[in-house]
């Protein structure tokens, strides 16, 4: 089994954990909080950053565990779809 085929497994996995979660039940009808919003929105830019930069940025923080921290898990594995798109 390649590599690729073993990280979609292990991403449809989680991504099926989070939606059997139900995460949106728990956000309210505010919704998420604004800084939440405003992280999911730049982070792809933030872990895109060597591919549209053509050059190797060292990048310390992921963001991934503010994504966690404000929003909790299932919904920041929601969040992160879109950035794992970039990376692929």
């Amino acid at each position: 089994m390649g590599p690729m085929i073993l990280h979609l497994l292990l991403l449809a996995s989680a991504l099926a954990v989070a939606l059997a979660l139900q995460p949106w039940r728990g956000v309210g009808t505010g919704g998420p909080p604004w800084p939440w919003l405003a992280w999911v929105a730049v982070l792809p830019l933030f872990w895109g950053a060597d591919l549209i930069g053509h050059s190797r940025i060292i990048q310390p923080l992921s963001g991934a565990a503010l994504l966690v921290l404000l929003a909790g898990w299932p919904l920041a594995m929601l969040a992160l779809l879109p950035v794992a798109g970039v990376m692929m």
